[in-house]
């Protein structure tokens, strides 16, 4: 982590340290929560920014987030400057497959996934969930409001051969389905084109 903040403008470094962290925190929980508490979320997003231009940065950046974001709760201002960030390199790297599939799974765990979890991550109460899962409601109408759904439709209609972005992009878009006036939204941007698209490329998927 000290070497992605001392060399930070250099995108060489900034992929090897994610690519390290990523695979640290995936193989034990204990040093995602020590990572966490350091705040190393934060880091990445910021070093992000510096290197936009780079697809393989962007996506070595996404892979750290969605195994720091696994099992975490984050309050609602972490949650939307992720997706922001995450919406950023996804309309930078428009054709590149490996970008968007690592951005929409990030973007699953932020907007779909409904487990919470408190300090210990252990599943909380059910009384408080429905509160603690405000920040999750709050953000997909939030991304409906900006037009997130515009640029996941576009990765499923552009990469619609890749299961993966398929899987990851029909299940954002299930969630986002959930608020309030999204049907119309989503139907004037094609989105039931789309998923029938989809349904006719892999008709033995559910």
């Amino acid at each position: 982590m000290l070497s992605m903040l001392m060399h930070s403008s250099s995108k060489e470094v900034f992929q090897a340290t994610t690519t390290a962290l990523a695979t640290l925190s995936g193989h034990n929980a204990i040093i995602r929560k020590i990572l966490l508490e350091k705040g190393v979320h934060i880091n990445v997003l910021e070093i992000m920014k510096e290197h936009l231009d780079s697809p393989e940065a962007a996506e070595s950046a996404c892979r750290v987030l969605f195994q720091l974001f696994n099992g975490s709760f984050f309050n609602l201002d972490v949650l939307t400057v992720t997706m922001a960030s995450l919406l950023n390199v996804m309309k930078r790297h428009k054709k590149v497959p490996g970008v968007q599939l690592k951005a929409l799974r990030v973007m699953v765990q932020i907007i779909c996934d409904d487990t919470t979890y408190d300090e210990t991550n252990s599943p909380i109460k059910t009384e408080e969930s429905s509160f603690l899962n405000l920040p999750r409601k709050v953000i997909r109408n939030q991304c409906l409001l900006e037009g997130t759904h515009k640029f996941i439709l576009q990765a499923l209609n552009k990469f619609i051969s890749n299961p993966g972005i398929q899987e990851c992009g029909l299940k954002v878009v299930r969630c986002l389905s959930q608020c309030s006036g999204s049907l119309e939204l989503l139907s004037e941007q094609g989105a039931f084109d789309t998923i029938l698209h989809s349904i006719q490329m892999y008709p033995g998927n559910e």
